[in-house]
């Protein structure tokens, strides 16, 4: 099996930067509108003098997301000019971070990060969060749990949002030998203390925390998270444990251990100003822990479904019932929907199954509604319901209503959003019953985007005006916490900074073509 440092120094300088610039920028939790590839190749036509005029810190845009707990998660997009200098920054000392990934890893006997940066198959991205080869990628789980009789989960609390860039260096040098450069003034200018830098650049200035979203987050993350595992390992090099970006799983064969364990990671994270989230850790028996429930149960049903060659009404309101069920048990947890969505789509995806149109009718029904209740799940319908389905225009349009409507608490800033991109998308109106007035009040950028390319397409004066307005009333501040809505709706003289001038002057958009205002 490859090690972790194989997976990293398959990928050269320049397809890492492409790789993070390209095709990781925008966080795949957005309405699929968004794109840094003319941005990307605009930069490559850019002397490196002239990008280096893009140095210094940038306000980032923020974008809230529904977890499958129902929880917000606050998402990042950061400023094109600091990101690109972030990228920049990685891919000019990529050699010298393959060498620290190499030492952090070397004594593993099996790669402990099972979620990273690697080269992709069919595209140019670095990072998928469910990326899974096994022909590549062993499963250490299957081994490290023989002879346990403990499992020992838990997580860093809020990774991303808490990590301190200061903390780069200290992965680098150790925290002691840092401090001695800063007194000795031989930290300044080194290649951690640059990376440093530019990542605090992409959050204006700020020195904990990086934005979950853009790739290239993945990469710092594991900079520091490969250190921290390897000091776990000299604690105690027998340690089976695994790690899943901040989630680690550790097996071990008593109770007491996992304490040990849990002790000594809580050590270590805490120099670097990091902790464990106890409310999420658990020691658990085993082997009783093997798999939750409701994937082994789903796991039946998909045995059984594969025999099948023709799936009726029944059959599948069964399956759809059992998971419904499953989520009963589990009220907190709509990633089993998800799961049991790609399990029925990849049992009717096989050659030679059909449905009849009666059950393909209740999954299309049935999903529609759920995702009316769980707006986690809105971002998943396009791909495994209504391409993969052939959904007609006219029911997406109901849907979409249906979703805009839909007051579910934080999630309906979300809902809307997806139901002004499902418009756009498939070109229909929506219910001329809807009121836009919370829009104007919304304080989300994405959203008020989305409404505005809508409004301006369907000629809807009013309120395309009135976004207008407000676009042109923010200070410096405000237009760089809603930098891709105000580049996007303003025209080139209504910019104040001369990059963003440029940018327009040279017909660059961060929106497909079929989304992009039109003159």
């Amino acid at each position: 099996m490859k090690r972790y440092s194989d997976y990293m120094d398959e990928i050269t300088p320049d397809e890492l930067y492409k790789g993070l610039l390209k095709k990781g920028m925008f966080t795949e939790k957005l309405p699929p509108i968004f794109t840094s590839e003319s941005f990307y190749e605009y930069c490559k036509s850019c002397s490196k003098g002239a990008r280096q005029k893009w140095s210094g810190k940038s306000d980032w845009i923020p974008y809230t997301s529904i977890r499958n707990n129902g929880l917000p998660r606050l998402l990042g997009i950061p400023s094109p000019f600091a990101y690109e200098r972030l990228c920049q920054c990685l891919a000019s000392n990529w050699l010298e971070i393959q060498k620290i990934f190499q030492e952090n890893t070397i004594n593993d006997s099996y790669k402990v990060s099972q979620t990273h940066i690697r080269k992709i198959t069919g595209t140019e991205m670095l990072f998928e969060m469910n990326y899974k080869n096994w022909q590549l990628d062993s499963s250490p789980e299957n081994e490290l749990r023989i002879g346990a009789r403990y499992v020992v989960e838990t997580d860093i609390s809020t990774c991303f949002p808490s990590i301190y860039t200061h903390a780069l260096p200290w992965a680098v040098y150790g925290k002691k030998e840092v401090k001695e450069m800063m007194v000795n003034k031989t930290l300044k200018n080194s290649w951690p203390d640059k990376l440093d830098k530019a990542c605090r650049d992409t959050t204006n200035g700020e020195t904990h925390g990086v934005l979950i979203g853009p790739h290239a987050s993945n990469v710092l993350s594991e900079l520091l998270l490969t250190k921290i595992d390897a000091e776990l390992r000299k604690e105690k090099q027998n340690w089976k444990f695994v790690r899943y970006i901040d989630d680690y799983h550790c097996y071990v064969q008593t109770y007491s251990e996992g304490k040990i364990f849990l002790s000594r990671l809580d050590r270590i994270l805490r120099n670097y100003d990091l902790q464990l989230n106890y409310k999420k850790t658990k020691i658990m028996e085993l082997p009783q822990y093997e798999k939750s429930f409701w994937t082994n149960t789903i796991g039946l049903y998909k045995e059984l479904l594969l025999n099948r060659t023709y799936l009726d009404y029944k059959t599948v309101e069964n399956y759809l019932s059992h998971i419904i069920h499953c989520l009963n048990e589990n009220p907190e947890d709509a990633a089993i929907i998800n799961y049991g969505l790609k399990v029925l789509v990849n049992t009717i995806h096989r050659d030679g199954v059909r449905v009849s149109m009666n059950a393909r009718n209740y999954i299309i029904g049935t999903m529609e509604y759920l995702s009316c209740i769980y707006i986690y799940l809105i971002p998943l319908m396009e791909k495994f319901l209504f391409e993969f389905f052939s959904v007609g225009v006219s029911q997406i349009q109901n849907f979409a209503n249906q979703i805009y409507a839909t007051e579910a608490g934080v999630g309906s800033a979300e809902a809307k959003t997806y139901a002004f991109y499902y418009a756009l998308k498939y070109g229909f109106s929506l219910n001329s019953t809807i009121t836009f007035d919370k829009i104007i009040e919304s304080n989300d950028c994405v959203l008020k985007l989305m409404a505005y390319l809508y409004f301006r397409r369907e000629n809807i004066c009013s309120y395309a005006d009135q976004l207008l307005v407000q676009v042109r009333a923010m200070d410096q501040s405000d237009r760089e916490k809603n930098w891709v809505y105000v580049y996007e709706v303003l025209d080139e003289s209504e910019l104040k900074d001369n990059r963003w001038k440029e940018l327009k002057k040279r017909k660059i958009s961060f929106l497909y073509d079929e989304f992009q205002i039109k003159s």
